[in-house]
């Protein structure tokens, strides 16, 4: 189990920032948990929508270690994981109302289908047709 450690000055964050860009897991690890809170929050305040800041989060975090070893220094950690959540929730919020939009439709179209009665026996009566019809073909080849 990975303990905690108390980040209180711009130091210890410039540490685990130089030890996250040369591939330490556990320093990503105490970032994410470090300024979660905060990263959700002012995503919360931005777009109400918690399944989009949540993923916007994810989103900043896999891309800082996907690009780790290209990171520049950073002089207020904080800062610029905001910046990153707002630039992503913005990239996100157009996907993400896209697919509210084609759930809303999907949804609307399945409560709206259905079927009476008399659609089935109608459907019963055209196999019915069919079949004869399928039957006669091949009895006239």
């Amino acid at each position: 189990m990975i303990n905690m450690i108390q980040f209180t000055d711009n130091k210890d964050c410039s540490d685990l920032w130089v030890r996250l860009k040369s591939g330490d897991q556990e320093s990503l690890s105490n970032i994410f948990k470090l300024y979660y809170n905060d990263l959700y929050l002012f995503g919360i305040k931005m777009v109400g929508q918690p399944d989009l800041v949540k993923d916007s989060i994810q989103d900043v975090f896999v891309r800082i270690w996907e690009r780790r070893t290209t990171l520049g220094d950073v002089q207020n950690m904080k800062a610029y994981l905001l910046a990153a959540v707002r630039r992503r929730l913005l990239v996100n919020k157009d996907k993400y109302t896209q697919e509210l939009k084609k759930e809303e439709i999907l949804d609307n179209y399945v409560a709206n289908f259905s079927f009476s009665v008399s659609e089935f026996n109608e459907n019963e009566d055209i196999t019915k047709y069919l079949k004869n019809l399928f039957h006669k073909a091949i009895h006239t080849l």
